[in-house]
């Protein structure tokens, strides 16, 4: 299969393909889907051999320290690490961390 048909078959130019395939431009969540069912594997595919938290590929998930903090807090470090891949490849960005408004009102 060439990048001009998996272009055309995704209604694609056959430059989005490029870009996307040299990094240039990412993939939205919806498009690695129709790109996995185009191509009949599971999205997990695009996943594999992401290496390790050892391996320093953490990429925008390690950037926001909430976030990281957050992460962190998972036990699990496969679920962790496939979470921060799931991230990155989304490019999400998360609002700020909002203080906790502790009332302060006491009842008389």
């Amino acid at each position: 299969m060439t990048l001009g048909q998996v272009g055309r078959d995704l209604g694609l130019t056959y430059q989005q393909i490029r870009k996307y395939e040299s990094g240039e431009n990412r993939l939205s969540a919806s498009r690695l889907y129709q790109l996995s069912k185009l191509l009949k594997v599971e999205p997990a595919y695009f996943f594999r051999g992401l290496g390790s938290e050892s391996d320093g590929i953490m990429g925008r998930a390690s950037e926001d320290p909430a976030l990281s903090a957050a992460l962190d807090r998972i036990g699990n470090p496969e679920i962790r690490r496939h979470l921060k891949g799931l991230i990155d490849v989304l490019d999400v960005d998360f609002p700020p961390e909002r203080p906790s408004s502790a009332s302060s009102d006491t009842a008389s």
